[in-house]
């Protein structure tokens, strides 16, 4: 389990058919540990002191956009929570739900604004104020149009995360809250 708030942006070294190799950023890693790579959960394969090496399920692939990363792109980071630490955005699984595409990203007086495309039948998870997290990173849903989902992105997001470098078009790995999800399931029962 993670919280959305990123530790690192690193950059992809080698991407495989069933693997991605990273920048190691952390000096205490051990193989089996769970780190959130740009909100998929994925195990420690193997590491040295320049990278980390995760194995790449092809449900994974299937699901994320973790497939389209090429060397030099960046990914965030983020190590699983250890009981006791501070939750600073919101519980996230690391299980992406979707990807959504972005369709809108300009610069309003510091902040970023970003609109995200999420399909259909994602759109009863998401409300203004819920939590989101796109890429793994924790955001606040500021305005909803329909599959269209506004979220404004303050300077310290953009500079610790890789969002400051999306493009409009790139797909972004999106997980809907889990407490939303389980009381909207709940609901339908």
């Amino acid at each position: 389990m993670f919280t959305g708030i990123i530790e690192f942006k690193a950059k992809v070294l080698r991407n495989g058919k069933n693997f991605i190799e990273v920048e190691n950023p952390w000096n205490d890693l051990k193989i089996g540990e769970s780190v959130s790579v740009n909100g998929c959960c994925l195990t420690v394969r193997n590491f040295s002191k320049k990278s980390i090496c995760f194995d790449v399920s092809y449900e994974t692939l299937k699901k994320t956009n973790l497939k389209y990363l090429k060397a030099g792109d960046y990914v965030n980071l983020e190590r699983s929570l250890k009981v006791g630490d501070r939750i600073g955005g919101h519980f996230v699984y690391g299980h992406v739900d979707t990807v959504g595409r972005i369709l809108r990203k300009y610069k309003k007086g510091k902040f970023f604004i970003f609109t995200i495309k999420v399909p259909s039948n994602f759109r009863k998870y998401v409300f203004r104020t819920s939590s989101v997290a796109v890429e793994g990173v924790s955001l606040t849903v500021q305005e909803v149009k329909g599959n269209e989902v506004v979220f404004v992105l303050i300077p310290e997001t953009i500079e610790r995360t890789n969002l400051g470098l999306k493009k409009v078009g790139e797909l972004v790995n999106i997980e809907f809250d889990m407490m939303v999800k389980k009381k909207i399931e709940s609901n339908r029962q």
